[in-house]
């Protein structure tokens, strides 16, 4: 009967972990855009599901500019930010946060 409720107990409080939202950030690549501004790439730390990937610029808002489920890769060159993808599709993209800067998302 012990077992039973101590194992009732600990599913009950994993569940419930599982079901937070994550709060740790995996840093996946960072790339300078000019002096002292870049753009992290990040995902949240979750062992149950599937985390979406951010992208959010270090000297603005914590909050991210673009958000996916798909992007496979990030680069900056000559003014331009490149975006790819593994399929088509995003959650949130936007672009005023990116003054002065190209985006092309393939």
């Amino acid at each position: 009967m012990k077992y039973v409720l101590l194992t009732s107990i600990m599913v009950a409080l994993l569940v419930e972990r599982c079901a937070e939202k994550p709060s740790e950030k995996i840093f996946i690549k960072s790339v300078k855009i000019s002096n002292g501004i870049r753009v992290d790439w990040y995902v949240h730390s979750s062992i149950s599901n599937y985390s979406p990937d951010y992208l959010q610029i270090n000297s603005k808002d914590t909050k991210p500019f673009f958000i996916s489920f798909f992007m496979s890769d990030l680069n900056f060159k000559n003014d331009s930010l490149f975006i790819s993808l593994w399929s088509d599709g995003y959650e949130k993209f936007d672009k005023s946060v990116l003054q002065g800067v190209n985006v092309s998302i393939d």
